[in-house]
């Protein structure tokens, strides 16, 4: 299991996480809904360790951190690619080209043969005759897929997704989000920030709302057809559920 417990984050004097606590478990996709600006990436960007909570642990299955970290806590081996976080921002190599791109982590992990499913993979995702170009000559949608595609083949035990379908149309959202399905069916644990909430009421084993740093109200996706708090209600009442 991923956890984070009485997760808190604070830039700039300015609390940004307030004692959040999520957990996913491998099979498990878990949801994080909420406005623009609660904490979502925040609460993400912390869990992979990319940024480090000011307060509260984080759990990998049998690996704990503790924050603040003292000179006694152990260092972060071990976390990645166990966690793998895809940005909202993608973080592509700007010097290298797609195919470098996809296989540079592998190689960085000590991996020095191409997966076997990166053909079908890249096909899957219609990337397949972008290989040779330089992340500047893609669109953003095929930039995301790239960024997507490069986490997924480092087979970590959970994912993180930050608005992963954020950059692409009707027909590549529909793909990606069957992928993800077939990741967690596979054993992968997937959170996501999202704010496609067709897809959290059907996909998810629990669903977090978030509002002003903090978890508000979560649940199992009953939670988005009849919320407790009149903030999910009156969030729910400007988002499309037909995604």
């Amino acid at each position: 299991m991923l956890a984070g417990i009485a997760i808190s984050k604070s830039i700039g004097g300015k609390e940004i996480l307030s004692k959040v606590s999520v957990a996913v478990d491998r099979g498990q996709i878990v949801s994080l809904i909420g406005p623009s600006g609660c904490g979502k990436s925040t609460l993400l960007r912390n869990l992979s360790l990319a940024e480090h909570p000011t307060s509260g642990q984080v759990t990998l299955d049998d690996i704990r951190f503790e924050f603040p970290m003292s000179m006694r806590t152990k260092s972060l081996n071990g976390i990645h690619p166990g966690v793998t976080l895809v940005f909202q921002q993608f973080h592509l190599w700007p010097h290298l080209r797609v195919r470098e791109n996809l296989l540079m982590p592998l190689s960085l992990s000590g991996s020095v043969e191409i997966p076997a499913d990166f053909d079908d993979l890249t096909t899957y995702f219609e990337i397949d005759t972008l290989l040779g170009r330089h992340p500047h000559e893609l669109s953003v949608g095929q930039k995301q897929r790239v960024a997507f595609i490069r986490a997924v083949l480092l087979r970590p035990r959970y994912l993180l997704l930050d608005e992963i379908t954020s950059a692409l149309d009707v027909q590549h959202t529909g793909k990606m989000l069957a992928y993800i399905k077939k990741l967690a069916v596979g054993g992968t644990g997937i959170l996501l920030a999202t704010h496609l909430i067709g897809f959290a009421a059907s996909a998810s084993s629990r669903v977090l709302f978030m509002d002003q740093g903090k978890v508000v109200e979560e649940g199992d996706q009953n939670i988005l057809k009849a919320p407790k708090t009149e903030v999910l209600s009156r969030f729910l009442s400007f988002m499309d559920h037909d995604a």
